[in-house]
């Protein structure tokens, strides 16, 4: 989720190797600017791997690309967590 992986995936791909790259519905949807916000709560549901860009020109960039062929796919790292109860 980092605008260099797609360059790197559309450069391979410009060249003929064959190459799958896939964008996360998290990163298109939003950035990583949510790890910066003062409420800890808030800032670790933000919290994934690979993390997400703090460039908030990624997500437009990436759906970009996803436009033009140069990544093929989207899909979701979901994994759900609840934060347990005192």
């Amino acid at each position: 989720m980092k605008k260099s992986a797609a360059q790197e995936v559309r450069r391979a791909k410009k060249k003929g190797y064959v190459v799958f790259g896939e964008a996360l519905a998290a990163g298109l949807g939003t950035d990583g600017s949510h790890y910066l916000d003062k409420c800890w709560d808030k800032a670790a549901g933000h919290i994934m791997s690979p993390a997400l860009d703090l460039d908030k020109s990624t997500k437009d960039f990436e759906m970009h690309l996803l436009s033009t062929h140069d990544l093929d796919t989207t899909a979701t790292d979901n994994c759900t967590f609840s934060k347990a109860q005192k």
